[in-house]
């Protein structure tokens, strides 16, 4: 009866003779390579966040297979022929060795190009104070600066600005910092990659307005969490009806997104572009009843939010099915 140890001695040095070994390096590495290479161009070309999870199930499924094949195939001189039993081998000793000193060589770099790949993953990542964290796809629209001459067109600002952030919101891979959060940097000079920690958000977008009549001027900064400039626009556009806000609106948005790399489906895109009302009045009344209400949720006078109700009341008797003054009123 044949010693256990011997028989697992045997069956490695078979392993090594029908190149299995070699062949399971050479795949490892190859493997470690083709996963670094798709989380390095995932972002950039902007492919699917999945695309990394699909590769290495589909070159775990791959491996068995491939291991099974190196075990009944080999590469010779001649191309790809049966692995020869043990016997045969002496009689063509010569070819052997060529074709072990290919796979050892392919080895050995399989193993340089995987502690390489290791090393530099380890030297090139950054210190802890360097470091800068990844927020993903998230964005914090602050509020809008008025530039307006008349200060009266403040609820339109506000307004516009609220819309907008909405209209981010409607986007389900976009991370949406609130109204209520970003409020707090209104009228205050804070540096953006501070903001960008606090908020948490990969990017800042930034505008003023202007409103004289029923001419309008917005013009808008996108920049990342490094403080980096994106993206800048300036719209000057000529406001008659609702549906040219709403336009307008969903327009920067769809922009915005574009800008940091965000895919829009059909469905959100409808979403967006939707025209919630028709009412001039009502639009103006469910702005200024928002504005009421964000004032009492930072000054705490009730008196704003009474003032709100009686906006927002007011805008549905123009169009009772504005949901954005049915919200303001639930509120």
């Amino acid at each position: 009866m044949s010693n256990p140890q011997s028989r697992l001695s045997r069956f490695w040095q078979e392993l090594k003779r029908r190149k299995v070994i070699y062949v399971i390096t050479v795949y490892a590495s190859a493997s470690f390579v083709i996963i670094e290479l798709v989380n390095n161009v995932l972002e950039p070309l902007n492919l699917p966040e999945n695309l990394s999870t699909i590769v290495i199930i589909a070159l775990t499924v791959a491996f068995p297979i491939v291991v099974i094949l190196s075990w009944i195939f080999d590469v010779t001189p001649k191309g790809l022929e049966k692995t020869r039993p043990v016997e045969m081998v002496e009689e063509r000793k010569g070819e052997v060795v060529v074709t072990s000193s290919a796979w050892r060589i392919a080895t050995y770099v399989s193993v340089v190009i995987i502690a390489g790949l290791i090393l530099f993953n380890i030297f090139s990542r950054p210190g802890i104070s360097d470091q800068v964290m990844d927020y993903g796809k998230s964005i914090a629209v602050l509020p809008f600066v008025n530039d307006s001459p008349d200060q009266e067109n403040e609820y339109f600002i506000n307004g516009t600005m609220e819309s907008i952030l909405n209209n981010l919101s409607k986007i389900k891979v976009l991370r949406v910092v609130s109204r209520s959060s970003v409020e707090q940097y209104r009228d205050t000079i804070v540096p953006i990659p501070e903001i960008a920690r606090a908020m948490m958000a990969g990017y800042i977008l930034e505008g003023s307005m202007q409103k004289i009549g029923q001419r309008i001027r917005i013009t808008l900064q996108l920049i990342d969490q490094n403080d980096r400039h994106v993206w800048s626009e300036q719209y000057d556009r000529e406001i008659e009806q609702p549906e040219d806000q709403f336009s307008l609106q969903s327009e920067i948005a769809e922009m915005v997104a574009r800008e940091i790399g965000v895919l829009i489906t059909p469905e959100e895109k409808q979403r967006m572009e939707k025209i919630p009302t028709t009412s001039t009045r009502a639009l103006e009344l469910c702005q200024r009843g928002f504005d009421e209400f964000m004032h009492f949720l930072y000054d705490d006078d009730r008196d704003h939010l009474a003032r709100a109700e009686v906006l927002y009341r007011k805008a549905l008797e123009y169009d009772s099915t504005f949901a954005e003054a049915i919200c303001g009123v639930a509120a």
